[in-house]
């Protein structure tokens, strides 16, 4: 009895073994197949693999109602943050890997981390450039892969490192806008006339730009694909509208309205700064995006506002421009209008508002308002007239100063009066 429970135990220990060792064997085969990948380095390799699709109980302690997502994007040689709400404030926290902080994701980011689309290395996603991708499409930087002793293998599963990159070029139906900061965008309303609704558009007695200098070219299918940026600024230059109409009309618009110059500015906000209506009026036209940005996150409404360009201005602001986009520091046009004396841009931008006083008590990122904005330059005109129509003057900044101690610190005795 003893030794028939001795055999019967003796074939289980074996069998389990055997199971095991398959299991093994299994695990292994996953691994490179190499003399230096023994099972010790097959363990290492193990510790260091990603913890991208492990759930965890993690959650965050912010009590925020606005909680963004904390994902960095690898752009080419630029990391950039991401500025997506993560909706479920209770929703856990997770991380690529022991060897990155945890972090909160929104659902995009969330679902780019199960698919491995980041790498565990370094903790970053990868958007877009140059990446290594095994052969379970798994992506991370090569120089964040798993090396034990000779193996390269992929920081994900583990195995063999590809001898090629990868080239992840993003696609998006809008150019990618780059913010200084995390701050929330809300969807602008879009009026919707039910049928039947009869409504009457009336004509301004003066025209916003002049006929003829609009007029449609007498052979619009004349071809200029080899046209340079130079030689489209040296036609705006030279006002020659009707050429670069004609330039316009042979290429895709999504090429003409991302040309930049020597300073990194883009055309429209180029014909913004110097005052081209008519090349403006064409880029319109054509479907260039209004309430496009600059480098410097300013759009070209609030460049035409700087540059005392006003005609510019009113017909922006006729042609749907955004007159509540806040850009550098928080700042609108009207602000921008405020801080750079242009009064007739107040007035235009002012008259635009749906709601007149919530829009000019407005503030910026530092508390400011447009009164305090005129205050502090001494932009008497602009702040009888922001008083005259519903400015708060009792508002406070973020240090606690109303718009009369900038009027004080400024040292105008009248805009204090």
């Amino acid at each position: 009895m003893f030794n028939s429970r001795y055999k019967e135990e003796e074939i289980s220990n074996v069998e389990d073994a055997e199971a095991q060792e398959a299991s093994l064997a299994e695990e292994e085969s996953m691994y490179p197949a190499h003399p230096e990948c023994s099972s010790v380095g097959a363990e290492l390799i193990a510790s260091k693999l990603c913890l991208c699709t492990k759930p965890t109980q993690i959650y965050s302690s912010e009590n925020k109602q606005e909680l963004f997502c904390t994902a960095v994007d690898s752009v080419g040689d630029k990391l950039v943050g991401c500025n997506n709400l993560v909706e479920n404030n209770e929703r856990p926290m997770f991380r690529m890997s022991t060897r990155v902080p945890y972090g909160i994701y929104c659902d995009v980011h969330l679902q780019r981390m199960l698919r491995h689309n980041c790498c565990p290395s370094c903790g970053v996603f990868c958007t877009q450039g140059r990446f290594v991708e095994c052969e379970l499409k798994h992506h991370y930087h090569r120089n964040c892969q798993i090396v034990v002793g000779d193996v390269q293998c992929c920081p994900h599963c583990g195995r063999n490192t590809p001898d090629h990159d990868v080239v992840i070029t993003m696609y998006s139906i809008k150019r990618p806008v780059f913010l200084t900061k995390q701050r929330v965008f809300h969807t602008p309303a879009k009026i919707i006339f039910p049928s039947g609704f009869n409504y009457d558009l009336k004509r301004s007695e003066s025209p916003l730009i002049s006929p003829e200098l609009v007029e449609i070219p007498s052979d619009p299918n004349v071809l200029y694909d080899n046209c340079d940026i130079n030689t489209i600024f040296d036609v705006i230059n030279r006002k020659d509208y009707k050429l670069f109409a004609n330039i316009l009309g042979s290429r895709p618009v999504s090429m003409i309205s991302t040309l930049t110059d020597n300073e990194n500015i883009n055309i429209i906000h180029y014909c913004a700064r110097y005052g081209h209506l008519p090349a403006i009026y064409f880029l319109v036209s054509a479907g260039v995006e209004l309430d496009l940005l600059d480098k410097d996150q300013n759009t070209p409404l609030m460049i035409a506002v700087q540059s005392s360009h006003n005609n510019i201005v009113k017909y922006l602001i006729k042609a749907g421009a955004s007159i509540s986009f806040k850009g550098t520091d928080g700042m609108t046009a009207l602000h921008l209008a405020a801080d750079w004396g242009n009064l007739e841009a107040c007035e235009m931008l002012v008259e635009a508002a749906s709601n007149k006083q919530e829009y000019i008590n407005c503030a910026d990122d530092g508390g400011w308002t447009a009164l305090v904005w005129a205050c502090e330059h001494n932009n008497l005109p602009i702040v009888k007239y922001l008083l005259r129509k519903g400015a708060d003057p009792s508002l406070r900044d973020l240090k606690q100063n109303v718009a009369l101690h900038w009027a004080a610190f400024s040292g105008c005795q009248e805009n204090v009066e």
